[in-house]
């Protein structure tokens, strides 16, 4: 027997191969929220059906209700598609009778897909997914099950992270929700005390604050943004554990999700970034851990985030306004 310490967990392992083979025993149900964006969903749950394990898989669907007029087509082209969707172990819809909002969906979804399973496979509706996806994040979810260090299993790679990596995932200092695996049982400090207050401990620390300012200034701009505008963003939140907290995200070298939202389309992604639409994503049917994947160091996704001085200068200012005056800067300067 050989024995592997990391500083996260101590693992045992019998076999001398360098992979870690392992047969998916539960399946977590994947929730995925929406409303009118047709395209996007259809492009989502059909690359998401071609996944190895799809039929083992619950799909949960939470389908809001339109708010506007300009909702109402898509809307009614997704409610047709719905009932013609097939290839999962079933599909669950949660069809709103008046709109709830992005947030109020999602956290509908959460609560009924952790009534139900103790994990959950999370997706925006503007994913597109790789053959493999499923069968990585499931065995991520199993295998780091009880590493309390480890929040959560990213399907996505950032397009910027080089790909110097060893192994075919890594431990990282960052979040990111364009597909990924949770559990229900490992709270975040956010959770426990409510965002707003957890935001607020933040800005009310110069010492947490500077850290965060000095490792990446768009964490910092986004805890102001949240504060002042009563938001929640859950991948910075996340983000946030990690870099505080001594966690990190399991992502993989190879990013198993392409995003499609970056095209004005969405809630918070106004930008068009087509970059992000024409990124290369893995091809293969099946994945398996690499047994050291926690005997490296933890990549820095803000190490790898360039930020401008002028940028920089104009967050500082934002955030010590604050805490001159408890007022946000960018009211004064609108």
């Amino acid at each position: 027997m050989k024995l592997y310490f990391t500083i996260h967990c101590r693992c045992y392992y019998i076999e001398h191969k360098n992979f870690i083979n392992m047969k998916i025993k539960e399946y977590a149900p994947v929730i995925i929220p929406t409303l009118c964006r047709y395209e996007h969903f259809v492009r989502c749950v059909e690359s998401l059906r071609r996944c190895s394990g799809a039929e083992h898989t619950t799909l949960i669907i939470g389908l809001d209700y339109p708010l506007y007029d300009s909702h109402k087509m898509g809307y009614a082209q997704i409610c047709k598609y719905i009932p013609t969707i097939y290839g999962f172990k079933e599909v669950i819809v949660h069809k709103r009778e008046y709109n709830y909002g992005p947030s109020k969906n999602i956290k509908a979804l959460y609560a009924y897909v952790y009534s139900i399973s103790d994990r959950c496979i999370y997706s925006e509706d503007d994913n597109e997914f790789s053959p493999n996806f499923l069968e990585y994040i499931n065995k991520g979810l199993e295998l780091y099950k009880d590493n309390q260090h480890i929040v959560g299993i990213s399907g996505y790679s950032y397009i910027f992270i080089k790909n110097d990596i060893n192994n075919d995932a890594y431990p990282c200092v960052g979040f990111s929700a364009w597909g990924c695996g949770l559990w229900r049982d490992k709270h975040m400090r956010y959770e426990d005390i409510g965002a707003e207050m957890f935001v607020k401990s933040i800005l009310n620390s110069w010492k947490k604050s500077f850290r965060i300012f000095k490792s990446y200034p768009t964490w910092l701009n986004a805890c102001l943004t949240m504060f002042f505008h009563h938001r929640q963003f859950g991948d910075h939140l996340m983000a946030l554990e990690c870099l505080l907290y001594n966690k990190v995200t399991i992502y993989p070298r190879v990013s198993k999700v392409r995003n499609w939202g970056n095209d004005g389309t969405g809630v918070n992604c106004k930008k068009n970034i087509y970059d992000f639409q024409t990124q290369q994503i893995d091809d293969k049917y099946s994945f398996e851990y690499n047994k050291d994947v926690l005997q490296q160091s933890p990549i820095h996704i803000a190490s790898y985030m360039k930020v401008s001085f002028i940028k920089r200068v104009v967050v500082l200012l934002r955030y010590v306004w604050y805490r001159m005056t408890g007022k946000d800067l960018f009211n004064i300067i609108d």
